[in-house]
């Protein structure tokens, strides 16, 4: 998988706003394919992600934020994705 998390959040975020804003059916049934296609491939980086088949450089990279907080505490994935995985189980 060559594109991250972010990447194809971002792309679903506009099909769905051009879904939003289209009327033609050609187009809608065209945007309906493609969103179905990127929530498999969000699903799919995500079991990988659990799984740990995804190297912790690609899902992890310190944030350049405009503000700072102080004592801002970060999970490791390995803690956040057992949880997931223990509630998806559930």
């Amino acid at each position: 998988m060559a594109e991250t998390l972010g990447m194809l959040c971002d792309k679903l975020t506009i099909v769905k706003l051009k879904q939003y804003h289209t009327e033609e059916m050609d187009r809608l049934k065209s945007l309906a394919s493609q969103a179905l296609q990127l929530q498999n491939e969000i699903d799919a980086y995500i079991i990988d992600a659990i799984k740990g088949n995804i190297p912790p450089d690609r899902i992890t990279f310190e944030a350049n934020k405009v503000f700072k907080k102080k004592e801002m505490k970060w999970l490791k994935l390995t803690a956040i994705s057992e949880k997931f995985f223990i509630s998806w189980q559930k």
